[in-house]
């Protein structure tokens, strides 16, 4: 799903709270995004992350991950700093966001709140960021497919699935489920992966 869609959603169950992060976003954003669905689970309310809200229980999600990645003290010195060595409020917010490793719009969101720039610079920042995400959409991520199925479940899950598969211990359609593969999937898988197993 696009980013513009969501960025990320918490389900506070009781027994089983869960955090979707869409994996579309830089991963920069991702993380600012799981912090703040974690503040939804720390104050037992659900809700989709969208950082331009006015709502004041998105507001004080943002301000949660913004103070985690983020903190005040820190944010005030290191905009000075970038503040005497460069003069466009773009420049500073960009250089900022490679200091605390967060994404620009984080940055703007947080220098907002801080008074440092006015609203209108969040929009700048979006439109930037669009922009590049439309430019990463656009460029081919090539690569084997199967040399990443391990890494989305882990290795050694995987492993013990296809071994389990392979030993007719497990069903090729339940593997499938288990791997979020597809059956003719999972047995291209075992063949890539047969000198590992």
């Amino acid at each position: 799903m696009s980013v513009k869609e969501f960025r990320g959603f918490a389900i506070t169950d009781k027994y089983a709270p869960a955090i979707f992060i869409n994996s579309k976003d830089e991963k920069s954003a991702q993380l600012f995004t799981l912090l703040h669905e974690v503040a939804h689970l720390w104050i037992g309310q659900e809700g989709v992350s969208d950082w331009f809200s006015k709502n004041k229980l998105e507001t004080f999600c943002n301000k949660v991950a913004a103070h985690f990645f983020m903190p005040d003290d820190m944010f005030k010195s290191e905009w000075q700093k970038k503040a005497d060595i460069y003069t466009d409020k773009l420049d500073i917010i960009n250089e900022i966001s490679k200091f605390f490793k967060v994404s620009s719009l984080a940055i703007a969101i947080k220098a907002v709140h801080l008074n440092f720039v006015p609203n209108d610079y969040i929009n700048t920042i979006r439109k930037q960021i669009d922009k590049q995400l439309l430019k990463n959409q656009s460029k081919d991520r090539g690569g084997n497919p199967y040399a990443s199925y391990p890494l989305r479940n882990s290795k050694r899950l995987t492993k013990i699935i296809l071994t389990q598969t392979l030993n007719q211990h497990i069903l090729i359609t339940d593997a499938a489920k288990l791997l979020n593969l597809k059956p003719t999937t999972v047995m291209n898988l075992y063949g890539t992966m047969q000198d590992k197993i």
